[in-house]
């Protein structure tokens, strides 16, 4: 196991502390060193998206930054419950015009897998459309007073972009809408599929609206998708597209484990991960959370390490992100992320594939966003910079899967 330090060693046993119900209270047998940087610490809480949990894991422990936590933690409060009665309004106002609708992320994991513990920051709300009623959702949307991409200031201006376009965007199955909600921006990440075309995964859709459960938000019962489709819909996103760099995807899947992970069939759903191509991205997240975590974890799954051998040479650089809190904007950072989402993929996986597919849909114009690849002055110079890159992958490694 790769060394961590005791900054990182923090975050890990209060997300234990907190989220665990038998935890051993972890915080209580580490020797907290007095040169301790707590400001950063909280920085990288932030980055994290862990300043509630820090703030529940030291309620009883004095530490220099209890201030700014306990601050942080009622605004985040109030901000879930501004947020909740806007999202409880959205999903029951699609479900009164048939829209067929479901929450995805955010309120739909704070109302289940936290029980309404405010433990979570939730910031855009996410929703996934049926596809056949996508169109449908976003015209009522529109309706309602949601703008279509606003623009990089997020000024909320009327853009007229006719909604055929967003449906247009090739490789793209999801678009930002932007609404003044008594003075204050509210953001909608709209959802009717999940994962770019470059992604080799085989999500069946109809399957996440089937057998839909009722949640509670802001003591109002909205649809939410049911415990099955709610761990999938974590794992594309936590393991498939995030590929577990940063720790509140980690404490997600610890809060499902504590709550609902007794509900499920885990020799089916290992079944459908196969299917869908995710096998590999669950056991990584599995693999981390027994060996970071101390977690007990089902045993079907705990045997499937060895056969696909996860191990920790191949968490080693999710690790260091969790160290270092990269950029994923920054040439670094996406090169240290596309190194894990290449190791982390399933057998028949083709990285040149993927790169050929990313290429393939940057280079498409894409309606409803600012003009890119193609409108480049001289074209040349920006293909060539990118070749470099993807020269530079594959030299150090990453374009191979690793095993």
């Amino acid at each position: 196991m790769i060394k961590i330090s005791q900054a990182l060693s923090l975050l890990l046993n209060s997300i234990s502390d907190s989220i665990i119900i038998n935890s051993k209270k972890r915080l209580d047998n580490i020797h907290i060193e007095p040169q301790l940087n707590w400001d950063k610490i909280y920085e990288i809480a932030g980055y994290h998206g862990l300043r509630p949990i820090l703030f529940e894991a030291f309620k009883n422990i004095n530490i220099p930054i209890y201030d700014k936590l306990e601050a942080y933690a009622r605004d985040n409060v109030v901000s879930n419950m501004v947020s909740g009665k806007e999202f409880v309004r959205v999903i029951n106002l699609c479900t009164l015009n048939n829209i067929n609708v479901i929450p995805y992320k955010g309120h739909s994991l704070l109302a289940t897998i936290y029980q309404h513990k405010q433990l979570r920051e939730i910031g855009d709300l996410d929703f996934l459309f049926h596809p056949t009623d996508a169109r449908k959702g976003l015209e009522l949307l529109v309706n309602d007073g949601y703008v279509i991409n606003p623009n990089d200031e997020f000024n909320i201006v009327e853009k007229n972009i006719p909604i055929d376009d967003v449906f247009k965007a090739y490789g793209a199955y999801e678009a930002t809408l932007a609404k003044s909600i008594n003075g204050k921006l509210g953001m909608i990440d709209f959802h009717w599929g999940f994962h770019y075309s470059f992604h080799p995964y085989k999500i069946d859709i109809d399957s996440l609206f089937e057998n839909k459960s009722t949640i509670k938000v802001n003591n109002i019962n909205c649809a939410a998708p049911s415990d099955e489709a709610l761990f999938i819909m974590m794992i594309i996103h936590h393991g498939g597209r995030d590929c577990w760099i940063k720790l509140k995807l980690m404490v997600d899947l610890l809060a499902f484990m504590e709550t609902k992970g007794n509900s499920i069939n885990w020799h089916k759903m290992l079944v459908s991960m196969t299917e869908m191509k995710l096998k590999r991205p669950m056991l990584f997240g599995f693999f981390l959370l027994k060996h970071y975590f101390e977690y007990e974890i089902p045993k079907i799954i705990e045997a499937e390490f060895e056969k696909e051998n996860i191990n920790f040479k191949l968490t080693e650089p999710i690790i260091d992100y969790w160290e270092n809190c990269y950029n994923i904007l920054s040439i670094k950072g996406r090169l240290k992320y596309e190194q894990i989402l290449l190791s982390i993929q399933d057998d028949g996986f083709s990285s040149w594939k993927y790169i050929k597919e990313i290429f393939k849909m940057y280079s498409i114009p894409n309606p409803i966003e600012s003009p890119r690849l193609v409108t480049f002055p001289d074209n040349y110079y920006f293909l060539n910079a990118a070749s470099k890159v993807v020269t530079y992958i594959y030299k150090r490694g990453f374009g191979k899967v690793k095993r």
